[in-house]
């Protein structure tokens, strides 16, 4: 038997082909379907791109500038490969949608072919991000079923499927560069993962929270020698900060740095709006992540043994925090590969937190404030369903069935609110398994 059949006959046994297939199945029959507000945002987008406006000249995208660089990237093989015509299209039928006084009800169809290329991107990344779980735990416990089950956690998780399937946001892409940064780290190549780590921050910022841990790893890998940790330090400076500006030179020459942080400002609008109970929380939670950060990095150069770990359960703790403030589906995707991680290598019981983020993050992929508007693509390019069809499921499901709640807001708040409970739980499991383990909430126990 040739070595080639040997390897097919080994992927096939294992599982890991069976759960690609599983996986794609699940995401091909999602295509048509989307979170159109956000979907035809992109479209505008790249309109804005071809008349030649860039990114930021004009109303439009909000985001830093790599996911932008990415629709440019499909605008320009869209023009050299491919004539789809309309990106989007207004469905008259569904107009009705937009007199409901809601910010994701559009009467906007986006094409399905165009879908097809994007949500294609990220499912790549879906996949790589998979690859990148597998690889660390079959590293770590040099068992390859554990690995493949992490796999498969990461794959097939409602969270990663509904960001890049449903919601279509590049989250996907800024956990697939964090969890590359971390591979770099571990084979020492900093430059490299200052370069990775970059990008995943300016593509979503949650992973600048676990900025400290890594820093902290890179300096305990060399068992505290101070020139040699400067050293590689200064090499993922250098990667990270020559990156960034590669990221933002356009934009710099352009004149339009400020509106490159146009979200995360909305963002802190957002909270300001809501009154004095939100800034309040927003700022318990700023100063609590800041706290848990140092003392963690206080931690982490004290004691030894058992870094990656440390490291992984350490970041999840981070990002676990960071998440309470906002729970929307695609934004817990950075923190999926940390927790299928820690599940599989530190310890069993974080898997009931999986569950649970799974049930909710599945209804928020068919839910999401949006539930019969994702049919508009189908509605218009097809003849699947009738727009008559689709306006009586918006309608059944937007009716105000109980204290003024409809069935989506129903689902919808008990998800995220499930979320954030779950969220919450993050940190009192992290304390309580060492105060049980070791009758010391600061050690290490395998």
């Amino acid at each position: 038997m040739s070595e080639l059949s040997v390897k097919i006959r080994s992927l096939t046994s294992n599982g890991l082909f069976a759960a690609v297939l599983i996986g794609i199945l699940i995401r091909l029959l999602l295509i048509p379907f989307s979170l159109e507000y956000d979907t035809n945002f992109w479209t505008i987008v790249i309109r804005n791109i071809e008349s030649g406006n860039g990114l930021y000249l004009m109303e439009g995208y909000y985001y830093t500038p790599v996911w932008g660089y990415i629709l440019g990237f499909v605008a320009g093989m869209q023009n050299a490969l491919l004539d789809i015509g309309d990106l989007s299209v207004v469905c008259y039928d569904l107009v009705s949608y937009i007199m409901v006084d809601h910010y994701a009800y559009t009467d906007m169809a986006v094409s399905i072919v165009f879908m097809l290329i994007l949500k294609t991107i990220l499912w790549i990344c879906d996949f790589i991000l998979s690859l990148t779980v597998y690889h660390l735990v079959k590293e770590r416990t040099e068992d390859e079923k554990k690995a493949v089950i992490a796999f498969i956690m990461v794959f097939v998780c409602p969270h990663v499927i509904g960001s890049s399937s449903i919601v279509v946001m590049p989250d996907t892409i800024s956990a697939m560069f964090t969890m590359i940064t971390i591979l770099l780290l571990k084979n020492d190549k900093y430059l490299f993962a200052g370069i990775c780590y970059s990008i995943a921050v300016w593509v979503k910022f949650f992973p600048i929270a676990i900025i400290l841990v890594l820093l902290c790893y890179i300096y305990v890998g060399t068992q505290g020698n101070g020139r040699e940790a400067a050293k590689r330090i200064a090499k993922a400076i250098i990667g990270f900060m020559g990156m960034s500006l590669i990221i933002f030179l356009p934009q710099m020459m352009e004149g339009t740095m400020v509106r490159c942080l146009a979200f995360f400002i909305d963002r802190i609008r957002e909270i300001i709006n809501n009154g004095i109970f939100a800034i309040l929380c927003g700022v318990i939670l700023g100063t609590l992540i800041i706290i848990a950060a140092i003392y963690i990095a206080k931690h982490m150069l004290k004691v030894k043994g058992n870094m990656d770990d440390r490291m992984m359960e350490y970041s999840l703790l981070l990002l676990g925090i960071c998440m309470l403030s906002f729970t929307n589906l695609q934004y817990i995707v950075t923190m999926i590969p940390f927790l299928v991680y820690c599940l599989m290598t530190v310890d069993r019981n974080y898997k009931y937190i999986w569950i649970v983020l799974a049930i909710a993050g599945f209804i928020l992929t068919f839910m999401l404030n949006t539930n019969a508007v994702m049919l508009n693509s189908i509605v218009a390019y097809t003849s699947i369903v009738s727009s008559d069809t689709a306006t009586w499921l918006f309608d059944i499901l937007n009716e105000e069935i109980v204290f003024g709640l409809s069935i989506v807001d129903l689902f919808c708040s008990f998800a995220n609110n499930i979320q954030k409970i779950v969220l919450f739980c993050v940190v009192p499991i992290f304390i309580i398994r060492r105060a049980i383990g070791n009758k010391d909430i600061f050690r290490w126990h395998s």
